[in-house]
């Protein structure tokens, strides 16, 4: 990636290509948009999503916010849709979508929502070179409520705001190395009860995963900053240990290799090495690869045949040089 390819902010605190940390200038800016506390390793990683992405955090077109004891990174739909159009572009691949669908309770899908209440679900189908990559949301798990009502535009605008996460979540999935750990600021309003507790025994790792509860991308790639990163002079030192998993959480990825049919200990390395970049075998990596793997049953309603080809040809387009698997 040239400077040029890199447009983001002329001036002082431009981002530049092969930047490797944020200079004096750009950490006070950082701080003045709300970004105080974070860790190195953080940091790093929102560089390394600003540089990936091309979009400007000192414009607002990207954010890192913390939630839930965590920093996650999120931006709008429109930043999603300009990052995978630049992805498609430099590719040489077309991007297109199907039409967007609502579902109501009775499971009947339908291309406008006129619904008198509130959809049940949204599916929105990104197709990259006309392979298709769906994304489906619950209503019930992204809605914001207060006293048992919908807060903000999810009162007046319910079924364009579910279809914003749905197109986000496609949009993820089919360019998993651009848009990976990205999220809308609507994916972070989760359900609560009526005390103000946090809801999330209906939730699949996925759906926490989306909600910032259990970030995959950004935890594979945090993991591979502590263990590579050095920290700058005078900062907080960068966390280096790496927890490894109980046997449990790896007899529960034993069980889901099995489930799928892929048990060749050499394939399984290479998925590994390639959902969990610099694979330590740790709780936040395995718990990854398990929810990958169930989200690619989940996708064929329950085809294992299917999900583990479509396993097999994600991985073949990210990794082009690899052999058949």
């Amino acid at each position: 990636m040239s400077s040029t390819e890199l447009a983001i902010t002329n001036g002082t605190l431009a981002i530049h290509a092969g930047q490797d940390r944020w200079d004096a200038y750009q950490l006070a800016a950082l701080q003045q948009l709300g970004i105080k506390g974070a860790t190195n390793a953080d940091l790093a990683v929102f560089l390394h999503y600003c540089q990936k992405t091309q979009l400007d955090p000192f414009s607002k077109q990207v954010y890192m916010i913390q939630r839930q004891g965590k920093w996650v990174i999120q931006t709008g739909i429109d930043g999603f849709r300009v990052v995978a159009r630049r992805a498609a572009r430099r590719d040489g691949e077309a991007l297109e979508y199907d039409d967007s669908l609502w579902c109501d309770t009775g499971g009947q899908w339908s291309d406008v929502w006129t619904g008198a209440g509130h959809p049940h679900a949204a599916k929105v189908v990104v197709r990259r070179d006309g392979r298709p990559f769906p994304g489906v949301v619950r209503y019930s798990a992204f809605v914001p409520l207060k006293d048992g009502r919908p807060t903000g535009q999810w009162e007046r605008m319910d079924a364009e705001q579910l279809e914003k996460c749905a197109e986000a979540k496609a949009l993820r999935r089919a360019f998993p190395h651009d848009l990976g750990g990205v999220y809308l600021p609507e994916e972070f309003q989760a359900p609560v009860h009526p005390d103000g507790l946090l809801d999330t025994s209906q939730m699949s790792e996925s759906e926490k995963d989306a909600r910032g509860l259990m970030t995959r991308h950004d935890r594979a790639e945090h993991t591979e900053l502590r263990r590579m990163a050095q920290s700058p002079a005078g900062s907080v030192e960068v966390v280096s240990h790496v927890d490894q998993a109980p046997k449990r959480e790896l007899d529960k990825l034993d069980a889901k290799w099995e489930q799928i049919g892929i048990t060749d200990e050499d394939e399984q390395r290479d998925l590994t090495a390639w959902l969990a970049p610099g694979w330590t075998a740790s709780t936040a990596q395995v718990r990854l690869v398990c929810s990958f793997l169930d989200d690619a049953v989940k996708n064929t309603q329950g085809d294992v045949e299917s999900a583990r080809s479509d396993i097999w040809a994600q991985y073949r387009e990210a990794n082009p040089e690899a052999s058949d698997g």
